[in-house]
């Protein structure tokens, strides 16, 4: 989980914050019209947010289901944060030009990694995740949080151009790499 397990408590708290966050998006799209997003941009994350709303009621009850809607929600709110405070980080020079999205997509490539049982395809497979569950899981819970990290990280800075995002993706690469490593060495 990308939050600790207090969270949970405050499912509703973080739905509130999203909603506030939205609600300044489409204000900024209606009053700053030299800054703001694109509708298209604003229209898919405010579906995305009903969706989330949505998986937020389904899941209720359940632990497992609750912790990944609010990991999702935590995401979500991120960079919904950006679109507020740095609207041309969605713009299409950026996304298009700097590769900036795949910031986004090692985001939410990094979101399921805390919940995924042992498997052949997705995840941690090292020779130290192979031979423990615990171990398994503990690992790829890091590497839920260092996706996500560098993968916002990497969004923000592909402001700055092509090279500032390889630059980031690389150190992101090599942090998940060696750390993971390191960690689930240490674990075993």
């Amino acid at each position: 989980m990308l939050l600790p397990d207090v969270a949970l408590s405050k499912e509703r708290v973080i739905l509130l914050v999203n909603s506030v966050i939205l609600a300044l998006a489409w204000m900024r799209y209606s009053f700053l019209p030299k800054t703001r997003p694109s509708f298209g941009v604003l229209g898919a994350f405010t579906l995305i947010y009903a969706a989330l709303l949505l998986l937020q009621i389904m899941v209720n009850g359940r632990h497992r289901g609750l912790k990944f809607s609010l990991d999702l929600n935590v995401v979500f709110g991120s960079y919904c944060l950006i679109l507020v405070l740095l609207p041309l980080a969605y713009a299409n020079t950026a996304i298009v030009d700097h590769l900036t999205g795949a910031g986004i997509i090692v985001s939410l490539i990094g979101v399921p990694l805390s919940y995924v049982p042992r498997n052949r395809l997705y995840g941690i497979r090292i020779p130290a995740t192979k031979s423990s569950p615990a171990v398994w899981q503990k690992t790829n819970h890091l590497a839920a949080r260092i996706c996500f990290g560098f993968g916002g990280l990497s969004f923000l800075l592909g402001l700055l151009g092509q090279a500032a995002f390889i630059l980031t993706m690389a150190v992101g690469a090599i942090v998940l790499v060696v750390g993971t490593f390191i960690y689930a060495r240490k674990l075993s």
